[in-house]
C-alpha cells in the first residue's frame, strides 16, 4: 500500500449514519456522481435489506488522514458486493467506487490490497458503467495481487441526449414520425376528457398518499401481465418509501401523476440529479380507456420538463425483457457490466458452478419444450 494511504473498514450503522456530509461531499467531486451512490440512497437500502446474513463493510480510503475514497460495500457469505445491489435483483444502477479523478489508482489499489490482507476471497460488483475508469484499475490491481478478474453481463440503458438551448418541439422533430404521431394522438385524446390534472408530489404532506398510489398503479400495470410487480416485495417497497422521503427533501424526487375526474390513471417515478433525469418506475390503471397510452404521455411530459430544466440526459435505465418500448425513444444507450474478482481457487469453483447452472437451465428448457 502506498505510503500515507490507509484503509478503515466501517462496519456499524452508527458509523454509516455519521458519514452523510463527508460521503456526499466526496461524491459531488467524483466522476461517479450519480443518485444511486448518494448516502441517502444507500443508507435507506441498508436499513431495508439488512439481515443476519449481511454485514457492512464500507471501505474508507484516507491519505494523510483525509478521506479520498469510499468503497460502498457489504458482505454476504464472505462475498463483497456494492450496497444497493442484490444478486439477481436490479435495484441500483451506475454503481462504482467513489473517488476524485486523480485518486483512482491510489484508492482502488488500496482497496484491493486491503481485501487480500483481510482474507476476503471474492468481490461481485454489479452495474458498473462500462466506461468507468474503475474497470481498468480493478483489473490492474487484481492481477497485481494475483487475483482472477472477470467482466460479464453487459447491460444496456437507453437514454436521450438533451441539448441546450433546446425546445420540446425541436426534440419531437428529432424523433421518428411514428412516435411524434403517437404523442400528438395521445395529447388529443387527453384534451377531450374533462377534469384532467397533471401534477407532481409537492411536499411531505402528499407523499404517503402519492406513494401508495404509485404502488397501486404499478401493481395494476403488472397484474395485466400475470405478475405482481416489484413493489409487491415488502423490502423493495419499504426501501423506496424511505428513500422517497429523502429524495423529496433534497429536491431530487419527481413523482408525477395524470388524473381524470379525481381518479389517478398513471404514475411515473423519476429521479432528477446532477443534470440527469432517471426513469425508475411507473404504473397505470389498466381498466381506464384501454385505447389510451398515459405512460407515453407521462414520459413526453417528463422529457419536456427535463429540457426546460436544462437537463443533459433522460435515462430510461436498464432495458429488461419487457422494456422494448424504451428503445423506440432513442438509439443511444449506456452500457453497464458486472465485475467478479476472486482468488484463482474460488474463481474456478465459480466458473464450474456457473457452467453447471447454465447446463441445468438448458436441460430444463429442453424438458419444458418436450412437455409442450
Amino acid at each position: 500500500m502506498t505510503q500515507g494511504i490507509s484503509v478503515e473498514r466501517l462496519t456499524t450503522i452508527e458509523g454509516f449514519s455519521a458519514m452523510r456530509g463527508e460521503w456526499n461531499g466526496l461524491l459531488a467531486a467524483s466522476p461517479a456522481n450519480t443518485v444511486f451512490l448518494r448516502w441517502e440512497w444507500l443508507f435507506e437500502w441498508w436499513k431495508a435489506y439488512v439481515n443476519p446474513g449481511l454485514s457492512l463493510s464500507i471501505m474508507l480510503v484516507k491519505k494523510s488522514g483525509a478521506l479520498i475514497g469510499i468503497g460502498p460495500f457489504y458482505l454476504t457469505n464472505a462475498r463483497m458486493m456494492f450496497l444497493g445491489t442484490k444478486h439477481g435483483c436490479v435495484i441500483s444502477e451506475y454503481m462504482d467506487i467513489i473517488y476524485r479523478e486523480d485518486d483512482c489508482d491510489e484508492v482502488i489499489s488500496a482497496i484491493i490490497a486491503y481485501t487480500v490482507e483481510s482474507g476476503l476471497s471474492e468481490m461481485l460488483l454489479e452495474n458498473i458503467p462500462s466506461d468507468s475508469t474503475s474497470l481498468r484499475a480493478l483489473e490492474k490491481y487484481a492481477q497485481t495481487n494475483k487475483l482472477s478478474y472477470l467482466t460479464a453481463a453487459e447491460k444496456t440503458s437507453p437514454y436521450i441526449k438533451l441539448q441546450t438551448p433546446y425546445s420540446f418541439e425541436e426534440f419531437l422533430e428529432e424523433r421518428g414520425a411514428s412516435i411524434r404521431r403517437k404523442i400528438k394522438t395521445e395529447q388529443r385524446k387527453l384534451s377531450r376528457l374533462s377534469g384532467v390534472v397533471v401534477r407532481r408530489t409537492s411536499g411531505a404532506h402528499e407523499l404517503d398518499r402519492d406513494y401508495a398510489e404509485l404502488v397501486r398503479l404499478h401493481g395494476e400495470r403488472w397484474s395485466g401481465k400475470g405478475t405482481s410487480g416489484a413493489f409487491s416485495d415488502p423490502l423493495f417497497s419499504a426501501f423506496h418509501r424511505g428513500v422517497c422521503g429523502w429524495m423529496l427533501d433534497c429536491g431530487f424526487l419527481e413523482l408525477g401523476f395524470i388524473s381524470v375526474s379525481g381518479r389517478n390513471i398513471a404514475a411515473i417515478y423519476n429521479l432528477n440529479y446532477n443534470g440527469k433525469v432517471y426513469f425508475y418506475q411507473s404504473g397505470m390503471d389498466k381498466d381506464f380507456n384501454r385505447s389510451m397510452s398515459p405512460g407515453l404521455l407521462l414520459h413526453s411530459l417528463s422529457i419536456r420538463d427535463a429540457i426546460d430544466a436544462g437537463a443533459t440526459e433522460y435515462d430510461f435505465m436498464i432495458a429488461g425483457p419487457g422494456d422494448a418500448y424504451k428503445k423506440t425513444w432513442t438509439d443511444d444507450y449506456h452500457c453497464l457490466c458486472d465485475v467478479y474478482i476472486a482468488t484463482p481457487c474460488i474463481m474456478r469453483i465459480y466458473m464450474l458452478t456457473k457452467g453447471a447452472k447454465a447446463r441445468i437451465k438448458r436441460l430444463i428448457e429442453r424438458l419444458g419444450g418436450a412437455r409442450h
